[in-house]
């Protein structure tokens, strides 16, 4: 049986002293698409930045493409086996909340930067976002919300990364392209040559375009599963995050999945 791309054992992380995550454990596997669910400060964008090396390390394993991500701490300080910088060239992309795209690049200059010749070539992303194509001239700086955003997703896949990391593309954006976002993630989830970690407050909207779900409840695993049976049963879904305006939902214990 084949190594899963990522593997998370006992995983414990926060910032400074302050633990926000506890025993998180999963996997994923090369082209999986995984939901990251959960209310509002119950550390989702956490394990992402986590993944990243950009938090603490208290305890516990994560392996990306057989390679040790961080390792537990040492008396002094905390172990990181790879900076940020070495785990994007390894292959893990992210996309931030902030989008951090570069304002006084052109649209084609944000993606050319950072090209590095993969699967992802300007046509490929011209063909998957026609929008940026039409504003390929246009400074990173003129685009609207929504544009931005697409851009840094694109930008992310110009690193031709094996896992993206996706931290809630769609906040704050206008519907019709939240719409265009979601036939662009489809596509990328569908692809089959691309693993995704997916946070996003439209639960029901994601659950479709994913493989499984991953709750996350004060900082632990509450639940990791296939998507669909979450999909075909909301009432599970609104005990974790609420999202169908059932109170009494709210007050009932976590369910664990094994």
């Amino acid at each position: 049986m084949s190594e899963p791309l990522l593997e998370v054992v006992g995983l414990s992380a926060g910032h400074g002293d302050a633990v926000v995550l506890e025993d998180v454990s999963f996997t994923l596997e090369r082209g999986e698409a995984l939901a990251l669910l959960g209310r509002n400060g119950m550390g989702k964008t956490t394990l992402l930045t986590t993944l990243m090396g950009l938090t603490r390390v208290h305890g516990g394993t994560m392996r990306f493409a057989g390679r040790d991500l961080a390792a537990a701490p040492s008396h002094a300080r905390d172990l990181v086996a790879m900076p940020t910088h070495a785990r994007a060239r390894a292959g893990l992309g992210w996309v931030p909340q902030e989008r951090e795209i570069f304002p006084s690049l052109t649209v084609e200059e944000n993606l050319t930067a950072v090209d590095v010749g993969g699967r992802w070539s300007l046509e490929r992303i011209w063909s998957m976002f026609p929008r940026l194509k039409d504003r390929r001239a246009n400074m990173g700086g003129q685009l609207s919300g929504g544009e931005q955003q697409m851009l840094a997703i694109a930008r992310a896949l110009m690193l031709d990364p094996a896992l993206l990391l996706l931290d809630e593309p769609m906040e704050g954006l206008a519907p019709l392209i939240v719409q265009e976002l979601f036939r662009i993630i489809r596509e990328m989830t569908r692809s089959g040559d691309l693993a995704v970690i997916l946070v996003e407050q439209h639960a029901h909207q994601i659950l479709p375009l994913t493989d499984r779900a991953l709750v996350l409840e004060r900082g632990r695993v509450v639940h990791l599963g296939d998507s669909a049976p979450l999909v075909e049963d909301p009432h599970r879904l609104d005990r974790w995050l609420g999202v169908a305006g059932a109170p009494t939902l709210g007050d009932m214990p976590a369910e664990t999945t094994p």
